[in-house]
């Protein structure tokens, strides 16, 4: 749960636990248990509900973002592709400038070893 959430159920649940207390102190001397009782059953009910709302929508949350994720990947490699590149970058699109760069490095350094490995083939033959 993100802390939006679980603050959110702090402040409803310290809401309804008050309510009930209240509840119960108000109805204590009449000796009416029931209406206790089933003030108790309406509370544990609504708590229920909200808590199965609020899975509900974190859930849905995720599941966008997890779509949105998988398209920003799709239009990535689709976009690397009608670039013409025969190999695709393994390089992320959307990422901090550093890591772009010691990306290049990687990628240049693995064109090289490819290169003299070619070379040293060449050689042999």
């Amino acid at each position: 749960m993100t802390g939006e959430v679980a603050l959110l159920i702090g402040v409803l649940l310290l809401v309804l636990v008050t309510w009930f207390a209240s509840y119960k102190v108000k109805y204590k001397n009449s000796g009416n248990l029931q209406l206790v009782t089933r003030a108790y059953a309406d509370f544990k009910e609504a708590i229920e509900r909200i808590v199965e709302r609020v899975a509900q929508k974190e859930a849905q949350r995720r599941a966008a973002g997890d779509r949105e994720r998988q398209t920003r990947r799709r239009r990535g490699r689709q976009a690397r592709i009608e670039r013409g590149g025969t190999r695709a970058s393994s390089r992320p699109t959307d990422e901090d400038p550093a890591v772009v760069r010691y990306a290049d490095m990687i990628e240049s350094r693995v064109r090289e070893a490819e290169s003299r490995r070619d070379q040293s083939k060449g050689s042999q033959e």
